[in-house]
């Protein structure tokens, strides 16, 4: 999702400013922080892994992030992972 990122975001450069945007896409496009913090189930590797059908190394890295979305986002969802919710038809009230 990386590379596809590249791609997608118009990448033609490389540098740090991509690179930190390619990753950011990825980390969106596997498992956003917005959608695990929307499972129904405890929020594991195990269970990441299989809500978005990701490997062991992403799901940890995305449990990660996850985790500090949690301690430092603002109390309200920004419009982008607002967004992703309502695409997927998940209350966002």
């Amino acid at each position: 999702m990386h590379e596809v990122g590249h791609y997608i975001l118009g990448h033609i450069a490389e540098g740090d400013e991509e690179e930190a945007e390619a990753k950011f896409f990825a980390k969106y496009a596997l498992a956003s922080p917005a959608l695990i913090h929307n499972m129904k189930e405890e929020k594991t590797v195990k269970n990441v892994m299989e809500n978005f059908a990701i490997g062991y190394q992403a799901a940890n890295y995305a449990l990660d992030y996850y985790r500090k979305w949690l301690r430092y986002r603002a109390m309200d969802y920004v419009i982008y992972e607002r967004q992703i919710l309502i695409q997927l038809e998940i209350d966002v009230a």
